[in-house]
């Protein structure tokens, strides 16, 4: 009896602890990963293209203007746009790939086992999709990206680092919300 009561008491225990490392893991207003959730996912991702060879990219994603929006419209309407590029990315992208909202209005996105070319080509409609998704009542959403390839000997330091930097290049470069290409 007490064997049995001693089993139920840890697998509760077991449940909340599972419970509260996904919520330590998890964007509270989009259900996707947090920054920490992320940095944890990229560190397996990069062991396995480490172990397998592996290649993909990762997008930085930054909603352009998303200030004004907030401004202009106030934050239940900023958490609503929020949520819909969070939907919108679920959709464009695969299941074994990774999508975390960073904070504020910054998005991540690992696109695992892919090559450089086919990884620009999902960014580019992942763009496309948050540009161009109907919505009535919220207003349209430009976002910048930074992509960038990785692959075995990539550190995700050194990845995050560049993909932030090409996405703010994207960003000051006024050329157009698109990505920059690796080699610049």
């Amino acid at each position: 009896m007490y064997a049995a009561q001693a089993e139920q008491q840890i697998a509760s225990q077991n449940q909340r602890i599972e419970y509260l490392q996904s919520l330590s893991c998890t964007d509270e207003l989009t259900g996707l990963f947090n920054r920490r959730g992320f940095t944890e996912q990229l560190g397996r991702t990069l062991a396995a293209a480490r172990r397998f060879g592996h290649t993909g990219v990762l997008v930085y994603c930054d909603l352009d203007n998303f200030k004004k929006i907030n401004d202009l419209h106030g934050h239940c309407v900023g958490d609503r746009v929020l949520k819909r590029v969070a939907e919108v990315a679920r959709h464009s992208l695969r299941e074994i790939d990774t999508i975390a909202r960073l904070g504020g209005d910054e998005f991540a996105m690992l696109i695992a086992q892919t090559k450089w070319a086919d990884g620009q080509k999902r960014a580019q409609t992942l763009q496309w999709a948050i540009e161009n998704t109907p919505t009535d009542e919220l207003p349209k959403t430009k976002v910048s990206l930074g992509i960038e390839p990785y692959g075995p000997n990539d550190t995700p330091e050194e990845l995050v680092r560049r993909a932030d930097m090409a996405m703010y290049y994207v960003k000051r470069s006024k050329k157009g919300p698109m990505v920059r290409d690796a080699a610049e």
